[in-house]
């Protein structure tokens, strides 16, 4: 209970109380009379003992009354406000968090512990013939127990719900939770609620359009000690190494000293545990990004561990995993009738190892087909599967149509995070003509202000880049200076490896926590298993194109994949979310500009109570009056 005017109403309830007090003391001033005998005046003599300034006061129904009526008068006038427990009413879709941050040790457990003793205590307030449904969302929406007014039966459901990993997709979250209002309401059922248990580590869902429900925000956790792996890059280099970049970043307010060591897990299925290959220290500030650079020797495929050190409040995103493919040097084709630049850009490196052949136009296709195939000015009929790369010419794809030149059209941007643009910088393209294409689905890696320069097309089973220009035209004169920049080789080295069949359709070496692994089953392949890190082996079946899909990626660490006829492959399941890694929990989020602002799981409605209190006031001065009168009677 609280009061609004509490000081005002105390002062003057105790000046009240003290004078009602006051006028059973005062003294009587009675006119002397001589009477013959004080037998019929016994009572008024027993009034004359309150004249008596120090004697006690007898016990009096009167002031008991007064006194109540004083002090009732006066917490009224202090405007009590009592808060009242609230029930739950009507239906409840409850939505519990269960990402990778909902891992996070708290005092009483992890905040998924939290959430779900949350939930439950959720369930006790809510009306007998309510009904409640329970979803799970991390990446993504899991129905963990429709509808259903049975306590015990949502109980269970509760208990029962498993750790995640992943990133937290609320939005399809609420989708879910908006489809099934929808349905309820059409079976009559008008009065419902979304409650959302979780630690707030989501991006609003500005772009979902929010309907009219209620929806309550109940937030969990107050740990905020993390520092993580936030990213992961590797490279190769020419001496038979491999470069890994290790991003780290501290998420405490406090500084953070550790260690990031590195280990070799090793490549088969039964890959030691031991291996110690380097470590460094690591400094961070509050809130403060760091990096560290590791070579490590690469003669067979391996598999390496990362692990951030000390240990702090959330696990998960402290250690990662990179598995290292030495790939098999491809086969180059290169179709031209005479490009001394293209030549020169395509041969074969320490950074980037292939074996190179050229011939003419007139000798395509030859007897035994290439990895990567490069025309340059000239296109065959067809292509089958594979990689492809096609220099100023128009590629036999269904969907692909010429739409006229441009003369020197200029490059606007390109994409940095397209495999094909990796550690290039195309400042400075000229270009005098290049030809525009009416395409299918695809991916433009540079920009220019007319058409695309260079656009990449990849299907299930070949892979396609398009560069719109020559670098010689027809009158042997250069096109664009392109040859001339540092961009040049790097390009083709880049489109050489995405090009590769054994980089397209196999298995990814790195995923996102919650992020299907998926890979071509080849033909000579009539099965294939995955072993997850818990040591669980699943058997995977590819659709009628071959393909696969493995969705059962919730838990961080190496998935190994077996397939007949061929070398066991790793894949690993990286936590690497900085919107995860960043524990400090929410106490609101906005919904379409709307804020929801979290809550305590007892709700509570402040009601004043000050009209009930001058109606008990009344109800008191009725039985004083009638008091006094029956005593006077």
């Amino acid at each position: 209970m609280s009061f609004i005017n509490s000081t005002q109403a105390l002062i003057l309830g105790a000046a009240a109380a003290a004078a009602v007090v006051a006028l059973y003391f005062l003294k009587l001033k009675r006119r002397e009379q001589v009477v013959p005998s004080t037998l019929l005046w016994r009572r008024s003599i027993n009034d004359l003992a309150v004249n008596a300034p120090f004697q006690r006061l007898r016990s009096s129904l009167l002031l008991i009354l007064q006194i109540l009526i004083v002090a009732l008068a006066a917490l009224a006038l202090a405007r009590p406000v009592l808060n009242l427990r609230q029930t739950g009413g009507g239906d409840a879709i409850m939505l519990i968090d269960t990402s990778s941050s909902m891992n996070t040790t708290e005092p009483g457990g992890t905040r998924l512990d939290l959430a779900k003793k949350t939930a439950r205590g959720l369930l006790q307030q809510m009306d007998a013939s309510a009904s409640t449904m329970v979803l799970t969302f991390a990446g993504q929406c899991n129905v963990q127990q429709s509808f259903t007014g049975s306590k015990s039966d949502l109980g269970r459901a509760i208990a029962a719900i498993e750790p995640g990993e992943g990133p937290t997709n609320i939005r399809d979250a609420l989708a879910v939770a908006l489809h099934m209002s929808r349905s309820r309401r059409l079976m009559g059922r008008k009065d419902q609620q979304i409650v959302i248990i979780s630690d707030g580590g989501f991006d609003d869902p500005q772009d979902l359009q929010r309907e009219n429900i209620p929806v309550r925000f109940l937030p969990v956790g107050r740990s905020t000690r993390n520092a993580a792996i936030t990213n992961l890059d590797v490279r190769r280099t020419a001496s038979q190494a491999a470069e890994i970049f290790v991003g780290v970043e501290n998420f405490s307010p406090e500084p953070f000293e550790g260690s990031i060591s590195i280990y070799d897990r090793g490549a088969g299925e039964d890959a030691p545990s031991g291996g110690l290959l380097s470590t460094v220290p690591v400094s961070l500030g509050p809130r403060e990004k760091g990096s560290r650079l590791f070579s490590v020797p690469q003669l067979a495929d391996t598999l390496v561990e990362i692990v951030l050190e000390p240990g702090d409040d959330l696990a998960s995103d402290n250690r990662a995993w990179v598995p290292l493919r030495k790939p098999r040097e491809p086969n180059v084709l290169l179709v031209t009738s005479g490009n001394y630049f293209l030549e020169k850009a395509l041969m074969p490196d320490a950074n980037s190892p292939h074996h190179l052949a050229m011939i003419q136009p007139v000798d395509y296709p030859p007897a035994t087909p290439a990895d990567v195939t490069v025309f340059d000015r000239w296109s065959p009929p067809s292509i089958g599967s594979g990689g492809y790369l096609f220099m100023g010419c128009v590629p036999p794809i269904a969907g692909v149509e010429p739409a006229g030149e441009v003369d020197y059209p200029v490059l606007l941007d390109w994409d940095h995070s397209d495999p094909l643009c990796r550690f290039a910088d195309f400042t400075g393209l000229q270009v005098a003509k290049a030809r525009a294409f009416k395409l299918p689905i695809h991916s433009v890696a540079l920009e220019g202000d007319k058409c695309p320069l260079v656009v990449s097309i990849s299907t299930i089973d070949r892979r396609v880049v398009l560069v719109a220009f020559e670098l010689i035209n027809a009158e042997s004169r250069l096109n664009t200076n392109w040859p001339f920049r540092v961009s040049f080789p790097v390009f083709f080295s880049n489109a050489i490896h995405w090009l590769n069949p054994e980089v397209h359709g196999a298995a990814p070496a790195m995923i996102q926590v919650g992020s299907p692994i998926t890979f071509n089953l080849p033909a000579d392949c009539p099965s294939a298993a995955i072993r997850d890190p818990r040591g669980t082996i699943t058997a995977v079946e590819a659709d009628k194109e071959r393909r696969v899909a493995f969705g059962k990626t919730a838990i961080p660490g190496p998935y190994l994949l077996t397939m007949e006829n061929r070398d066991p492959v790793w894949t690993a399941a990286n936590v690497l979310d900085r919107r995860e890694s960043s524990i400090e929990p929410r106490e609101s989020f906005e919904w379409r500009g709307a804020p929801i602002t979290g809550e305590d799981t007892v709700r509570q409605t402040p009601r004043e109570i000050w009209k009930h209190l001058v109606i008990i006031v009344l109800c008191l001065l009725m039985a004083e009056w009638y008091v006094y009168h029956r005593h006077w009677r």
